[in-house]
């Protein structure tokens, strides 16, 4: 790929992080969350600290609100199915400020 098509892309992908930033997603108590991938922290103490938030942990549906994926590129079956319904995919890094900002 030629450098000027790169540089272009980066440049559009700036403009709309920087679009964006004045934006913030946040969770809410009664929110649905999904975990997909080999996450870092094992999966039943995801599940006890996000009912611990008044969160809830489901599959794909129209209540979910959050995928948290090991990958957040991943096209694992559940992420995909979030992108095609236009559900957030975040890292655990972003959950866990997300989580953080419930308390």
């Amino acid at each position: 790929m030629p450098l000027t098509l790169v540089n272009g892309a980066l440049r559009r992908a700036e403009s709309f992080a920087e679009k964006r930033q004045g934006e913030r997603f946040t969770l809410a108590p009664g929110d649905q969350v999904v975990f997909t991938g080999q996450l870092s922290v094992p999966h039943e103490q995801l599940v006890d600290m996000v009912q611990q938030s008044g969160l809830v942990v489901g599959g794909i549906n129209t209540r979910t609100k959050l995928v948290v994926a090991a990958d957040p590129d991943s096209l694992s079956g559940k992420a995909g199915k979030a992108r095609d319904h236009g559900i957030p995919v975040v890292t655990e890094a972003a959950f866990a400020r997300m989580l953080a900002d419930l308390y």
